[in-house]
């Protein structure tokens, strides 16, 4: 075994080249386009919760009017008839409490 290289080892190598070697096929690209293609399904599965958290409000907003003035109240800061709206600063509350 002194430096021979068997038809083992020149397959091997012959492997480790092709996977190595600086093409779309290169193990390098394949761990990087395997990272995106994980990254990009965790983003998928937190859109599909939005949607789904956004159609359950939509159908709420739909058939129930008082839950569609609460939400345009909280949302575009309209207040009823008998009501006081109080808009909290939550930076300048946070800079008085550090202070």
């Amino acid at each position: 075994m002194s430096g021979k290289i068997t038809p083992g080892r020149l397959f091997a190598i012959l492997i480790a080249l092709f996977l190595l070697w600086p093409s779309d096929d290169n193990l390098y690209n394949q761990m990087k386009y395997y990272d995106q293609i994980n990254e990009l399904e965790r983003e998928k599965a937190e859109l599909q919760k939005q949607i789904a958290t956004e159609k359950e409000m939509l159908e709420e907003l739909q058939f129930d009017k008082s839950e569609l003035e609460r939400f345009a109240r909280e949302t575009f800061l309209m207040k009823a008839p008998n009501e006081d709206l109080y808009i909290i600063d939550r930076e300048k509350v946070k800079n008085l409490s550090g202070s």
